[in-house]
């Protein structure tokens, strides 16, 4: 025997009122008919007594107050029977037009929101929201709208609207500095319409998508709107759509690439410097040799984008042959392309090499730190622990003023004339290492004078007097500050001394 199926009950809408009641507001509409303005509202007020969730008691009253000229009571019964009936889009946007009306932006918005949930894609309504957004402000809400219109775009006739708003969202998103929403709209845009993008979209584009290092994404640019070929070891070609479900391993398996005779250098090398980062050497390799035929004087700058790309995955020993070409130029024979290419002989374990060029920073660029604790931590590794504490004196122990000091390198020659017990370098190390908290105290007569001071303005111009007339510059301290406690420790190691010598 069949179970016996019950029976649902029949739910009746709450914003509807019940037949039984209906009558009544058949009465109300008839008084309203014949001018009985207080009548109707009489029925309206007991209706809402029994019924508080039904629209049509609220919506009459609106329709009443108007008429009687009480608009700001006529337009709260209409706010409420909309709330009631909120499938209702044309009461929105008559509450929306009132409001804009009455300068009440915030509830304009309010209302447009609520017509674009009962039409989610009607762009108009949408287009209104962010103008609203803008009046008031609020950029970010607006920007969220327009990339909503966006995605309503899609018709040919919208066409060069949908672009053109692209990019105005885009540098929008670019100036708050926002540089992933700013390429996804421009990606989304031109998906749609790629024959209306230019040269300078892409470029601008792919300068968006590197720069948040989206590198799969400008892979994609490049062989959509470039020309770019990918060949897979399989020899499959990859397209825009596979490209979309390819994952880093994918690309590590790309076999070669072909690349367009009328793409230009610079877009040449940032497709290399994609292939870089995704690990797709065997496809990155051709482009690397075709770089090094060109002159280095005029195209350095892609040559240094190449080596940093190539440090950045690990790869030292191709940075290394780009870097030795620089170094090679008279235009890039500089510090820092030759601390990079130290850097790299050093991971290579080409320790001599390595000491040579870290020496030709130094000939170069004195105040570089980072080369003075790269040599001595090599010269500490070799055994060669004077040469280690003797790299990293700079020119202001010796009485040089006006030049750069480098805290780290400083701090690190302590430690080392410390373990060395070498007590008068110490000392006059650690002095130096103390002025970077302190350089106004300096001589006898200033500390005298900031401790007889009463306040702190006749101190701090005392002390100004003071190093004017002594005429030293004082040194530009760089690095890392070091920790109160440790300075605290080096303080009283230096007095300790300083109070062995005089007995």
């Amino acid at each position: 025997m069949e179970p016996q199926m019950k029976k649902r009950k029949t739910r009746m809408k709450r914003n509807v009122l019940p037949k039984r009641l209906g009558c009544l507001m058949g009465q109300a509409n008839s008084h309203y008919a014949n001018g009985d303005y207080e009548a109707a509202i009489t029925i309206c007020m007991e209706l809402i007594k029994f019924a508080p969730h039904s629209y049509e008691p609220f919506q009459l009253l609106g329709v009443i107050y108007e008429e009687k000229g009480e608009s700001r009571k006529a337009f709260q019964c209409n706010l409420v029977a909309a709330y009631l009936n909120s499938s209702d889009t044309d009461g929105w946007l008559r509450l929306a037009e009132i409001s804009i009306e009455r300068k009440e932006i915030h509830q304009a918005i309010k209302c447009y929101t609520k017509a674009i949930h009962n039409e989610p894609s009607n762009v108009g309504f949408l287009w209104e929201r962010c103008n609203l957004y803008e009046q008031v402000g609020d950029r970010t809400r607006a920007l969220y709208g327009y990339e909503r219109i966006l995605k309503n775009f899609c018709n040919p006739e919208d066409s060069v609207k949908c672009i053109e708003m692209a990019r105005g969202i885009s540098k929008i998103h670019h100036e708050n500095g926002d540089c992933v929403n700013a390429a996804k709209v421009l990606d989304t845009a031109f998906s749609k319409f790629p024959s209306l993008v230019t040269s300078k979209d892409i470029n601008y584009l792919l300068q968006l998508q590197l720069s948040q290092r989206m590198y799969k994404a400008a892979v994609k640019t490049f062989v959509q709107y470039c020309g770019v070929k990918l060949n897979m070891s399989s020899g499959n070609l990859l397209t825009t759509d596979s490209l979309n479900d390819a994952d880093e391993e994918s690309f590590k398996t790309l076999n070669s690439c072909i690349i367009p005779e009328e793409l230009d250098l610079a877009l040449t090398v940032k497709f290399l410097i994609c292939l870089i980062h995704l690990k797709a050497f065997n496809a990155a390799q051709p482009l690397m040799d075709c770089l090094k035929q060109e002159n280095p004087e005029k195209t350095g700058y892609f040559y240094l984008d190449v080596a940093d790309a190539l440090i950045e995955v690990q790869e030292y020993q191709e940075a290394k042959s780009f870097l030795f070409l620089l170094i090679s130029t008279q235009s890039y024979n500089l510090p820092t392309v030759w601390m990079k290419y130290a850097d790299c002989l050093h991971v290579l374990s080409n320790v001599q090499e390595a000491i040579q060029a870290y020496h030709k920073v130094l000939d170069l660029a004195p105040d570089v730190q980072q080369a003075r604790l790269t040599l001595s931590k090599i010269f500490l590794a070799m055994g060669r622990r004077k040469e280690a504490t003797d790299i990293l004196k700079q020119k202001s122990e010796d009485g040089e003023f006006g030049i750069t000091v480098g805290i780290d390198a400083l701090y690190e020659r302590c430690k080392l004339l410390e373990a060395q017990e070498s007590w008068e370098e110490y000392i006059s190390a650690a002095s130096l290492l103390q002025y970077s908290h302190c350089y106004y105290l300096e001589t006898e007569e200033e500390f005298n004078a900031a401790v007889s001071s009463q306040s702190f303005k006749n101190r701090k111009e005392i002390l100004k007097d003071l190093k004017r007339q002594s005429k030293k510059s004082k040194p530009k301290f760089t690095g890392n500050q070091i920790p109160v406690s440790e300075m605290w420790s080096i303080f009283r190691k230096v007095l300790d001394k300083l109070m062995e010598k005089t007995l």
